[in-house]
């Protein structure tokens, strides 16, 4: 195998892995998003069928959709700053860390925002 090879291996295992990451990271802000729900939506009970719904099912529909979203928002932001950075350095760095710390905080407020609508609409 030539090192070309090898590295596109690398670079489709990292890949593979931060899809994986956005599942995982939407799922616990699914579920944390209704845990939270149930204490301040009046209409949600956790023993109901509204929240078996949100917590089976959504769970799974939300990491799939939106851990899908928010890795291609990634993988898009990605490209668009190589266009603008051609050396790595310590202000780069700086930038897209903050730029991730970002788009972290703003995927949490969506996953959030997406679950209250959900719920509202199932109750």
């Amino acid at each position: 195998m030539n090192a070309e090879g090898g590295s596109r291996d690398a670079i489709n295992r990292q890949y593979e892995k931060q899809k994986e990451t956005y599942g995982g990271f939407v799922t616990f802000a699914w579920i944390g998003s209704g845990a939270l729900l149930l204490f301040i939506d009046e209409k949600f009970f956790l023993f109901s069928w509204q929240a078996l719904v949100y917590f089976a099912i959504g769970t799974f529909v939300a990491a799939v959709l939106l851990g899908w979203l928010f890795y291609g928002t990634q993988r898009g932001l990605a490209k668009v700053l190589t266009l603008f950075i051609s050396q790595p350095s310590t202000g780069a760095a700086g930038i897209v860390g903050l730029l991730g710390l970002i788009l972290m905080i703003l995927q949490t407020i969506i996953a959030f925002l997406v679950a209250r609508y959900t719920v509202t609409l199932i109750t």
